[in-house]
């Protein structure tokens, strides 16, 4: 049993220098940005990529490392959709857990895009095109038209070349493929499938109904 225990020992420790020494070439590591200003790329800078602690396998720390949150603004007059989106990343290299809290919208499936910029002067209009390969997915509004729903999307990133951080979240009046497809979020915390295949669908998805600015906030904030 002691031997057991020594091996157990060993591999922890060998673990955490492996985790220490990743972490130290992730650190070092620079990716290529544009920076947006309005709707153009107006230059480029190099972003660290970010990657201040590592927990190894499945042990996560007691809260999100990074946090980043949209309010939701209808897109028409007052009285329609309002609300928050909150998004939070343990790590650079984990899924970023989805909670959307929105009232106001029309019972029913409705497809939620990353939109290209944080930009909205002319409300959603101004929000640009759909970012390609960032999705979010269809979520389901119940009866009174209130939408509250937690899940994790592989496909998204709060950081790096495709972050989010500075974009736009977009509630769309249609779903995505609904009669190809199931749920894509039927379940809280449930994978999606391949986001690759609902990119077609982006110009079938109708008006925005409400969007929001994301911005980084306090992981105080509750």
């Amino acid at each position: 049993m002691d031997k057991f225990y020594a091996q157990c020992f060993i591999i922890s420790f060998v673990m955490l220098i492996v985790s220490a020494q990743e972490n130290k070439l992730l650190d070092n590591l620079e990716s290529e940005v544009e920076i947006i200003t309005g709707k153009e790329p107006t230059g480029k800078m190099l972003m660290p990529f970010h990657r201040p602690y590592s927990y190894p396998l499945i042990v996560q720390p007691p809260v999100p490392i990074y946090r980043a949150s949209a309010n939701l603004f209808g897109e028409n007059a007052e009285g329609g959709p309002g609300g928050i989106v909150i998004f939070r990343q343990w790590s650079s290299a984990d899924a970023v857990m989805v909670t959307m809290n929105v009232t106001g919208l029309p019972v029913g499936k409705h497809a939620v895009h990353i939109h290209a910029y944080g930009d909205l002067k002319e409300g959603c209009k101004s929000t640009g095109p759909h970012v390609r390969n960032i999705l979010i997915g269809n979520v389901q509004v119940k009866e009174g038209g209130s939408l509250d729903i937690t899940f994790h999307s592989p496909y998204l990133t709060l950081f790096g070349p495709k972050g989010i951080i500075g974009r736009s979240i977009v509630i769309h009046e249609k779903p995505i493929e609904f009669n190809r497809f199931p749920d894509i979020y039927g379940i809280p915390l449930t994978p999606t499938v391949n986001g690759g295949q609902f990119q077609a669908e982006e110009n079938n998805v109708g008006a925005a109904l409400a969007c929001g600015i994301i911005t980084i906030t306090q992981n105080s904030t509750p």
